[in-house]
């Protein structure tokens, strides 16, 4: 109904954002702001490393916008509701402009001391503004960038003002432990029960990377359990559970395909678990209508499928096909 998600309401606001030090924090937001020419009231709250992890369950591990209920609004204001705000700003929203036709609506936050900060932000005179729209800000300048399969984690510190890599990186997941090599490089082995964790996607799984006394914090699981991320096949395993197995880069001639047209495709692929290619996949091209059960194939039903062919990939995974 009208006012309890993210997508009605006056305000929604990325899940989490991260920047340097030495930065301002943008914030970016709906456009809304700017067509009802809006300002908005930001109140920034200093947090632990512990309501941070509360906050990032609170939100889930699922996407950034459009999703989250009021009532997980107040949970989150209930973190620090004890606490009063470092900052109270008053700021007019200005538009941004990207890939030639997204337009957010962002406000500038003046740089602030490392740490973590939830910020609430309310529409200054909208009949929502008692109910803030919240997002986690990572003052921070180690910048971590973390893969994993199904057995290990994998991360890459950098500090983000020198760019270079950090020797001294502490990577803690749950109740294990490991350092960064001279590289900035460092592996953990992730608990037997994760990749299942994962998949079933009821919680976030969080891990914590500290050095020079500043934490970053990074979710890990969504680069390879979004149901989304391919629909190609191996050995005829149903898709959702192969993306658990098969790494998969995939790549088509251009975005915009009319129906007369050939659709020309590429890319490699690899088993996560041996990191060897894999012998043969099938390419499977399926659509979806608005109105299925739910959103016509995005989440949980597959589409139908209108073509498929059978693969075969050379010793480096490589493969290439077309559809017509």
């Amino acid at each position: 109904g009208e006012g309890e998600t993210g997508v009605n309401d006056t305000l929604y606001l990325p899940k989490d954002l991260q920047t340097g030090t030495e930065q301002d924090i943008v914030v970016p937001m709906n456009s809304a702001v700017i067509e009802r020419k809006t300002s908005v009231q930001v109140r920034l709250y200093p947090v632990s490393v512990d309501q941070a992890k509360q906050y990032l369950a609170i939100r889930g591990p699922g996407g950034s916008w459009f999703y989250w209920a009021r009532a997980l609004r107040n949970n989150v204001a209930n973190l620090v509701k004890d606490q009063s705000p470092a900052a109270t700003l008053t700021l007019t929203p200005s538009a941004r402009y990207e890939y030639g036709y997204t337009r957010d609506a962002v406000v500038s936050i003046p740089k602030q001391p490392a740490g973590m900060y939830l910020a609430a932000v309310s529409a200054v005179g909208s009949a929502s503004a008692d109910t803030a729209d919240w997002t986690l800000i990572q003052v921070s300048d180690v910048a971590v960038y973390a893969t994993t399969d199904r057995k290990q984690l994998m991360t890459w510190s950098v500090d983000s003002r020198t760019k270079q890599p950090l020797s001294d990186a502490k990577i803690r997941f749950e109740s294990k432990e490991a350092a960064s090599n001279t590289d900035g490089v460092a592996t953990m082995t992730l608990p037997e029960d994760y990749a299942a964790r994962v998949a079933q996607a009821t919680a976030p799984s969080i891990a914590e990377i500290t050095a020079k006394g500043q934490t970053t914090l990074v979710v890990l699981g969504a680069s390879y359990t979004h149901p989304w991320s391919t629909s190609l096949e191996k050995g005829g395993a149903p898709v959702y559970e192969d993306n658990l197995n098969t790494w998969v880069a995939l790549s088509i001639d251009r975005s915009v395909q009319r129906r007369s047209d050939t659709l020309h495709f590429s890319g490699i692929a690899a088993d996560r678990l041996t990191k060897q290619a894999v012998p043969a996949l099938t390419a499977r091209i399926t659509v979806s209508l608005y109105g299925g059960a739910p959103w016509g194939g995005w989440w949980g039903a597959p589409g139908t499928v209108i073509d498929e062919r059978s693969l075969a990939l050379d010793g480096a995974g490589r493969f290439s096909g077309e559809f017509s």
